[in-house]
């Protein structure tokens, strides 16, 4: 120890993801902490959404399964504040969307005013739209803005873009149209 070049800053603190190591004292060769966290950080942000590449050119609605938001029932987040699966027996279809409800009630509530419930941007990832394009959104990544429900990718994708929340739905909100129209307008730089 006697010999060493490093000076300790007391107990070492590291996270060890595969081989690579994180740590908060020194390097000791290789990739240093920062370097590291910096790399990590930008592979989470680049896999927080699986994307079409900014081109929609099916619905404009996310319908992968057949329904809007895989068959949860869009009303169900505002009166029981959680995704709940829709019965196929209150199904209804609106816009060439078939939506399914939970029960009788929420369905005509959402025939009273569908774009009360409906999702943003589609049911696409309400971060990916914010970026310029388009991926999956799933009915258990949600939040409640504004009075208007947003769903996004995946928990990273959701915890991202609840960083700035008002800052991405203006981003979505300039960006949707010309991800409805196909085009590369306004593509992040």
């Amino acid at each position: 120890m006697g010999n060493s070049k490093w000076r300790s800053y007391g107990k070492p603190r590291s996270v060890r993801a595969e081989n690579i190591e994180v740590s908060s004292g020194p390097s000791r060769g290789g990739v240093s902490g920062l370097r590291c966290v910096a790399y990590l950080f930008l592979m989470f942000t680049a896999a927080a959404c699986t994307t079409t590449g900014g081109k929609v050119t099916a619905a404009p609605w996310d319908t992968p399964k057949g329904w809007g938001l895989d068959g949860y029932d869009p009303v169900a987040y505002f009166t029981d504040q959680k995704p709940m699966l829709g019965d196929p027996k209150y199904a209804y279809e609106a816009q060439g969307v078939r939506w399914k409800f939970a029960s009788l009630e929420h369905r005509q509530m959402f025939i009273a005013d569908p774009r009360r419930y409906e999702p943003q941007f589609g049911g696409y990832c309400a971060y990916a739209v914010s970026l310029n394009t388009t991926a999956h959104g799933d009915p258990h990544q949600w939040a409640i803005v504004n009075d208007q429900l947003y769903v996004n990718a995946n928990v990273i994708a959701a915890h991202l873009w609840s960083l700035d929340r008002s800052g991405n739905i203006d981003k979505g909100n300039k960006n949707w149209p010309n991800i409805l129209k196909g085009t590369d307008a306004d593509k992040p730089q």
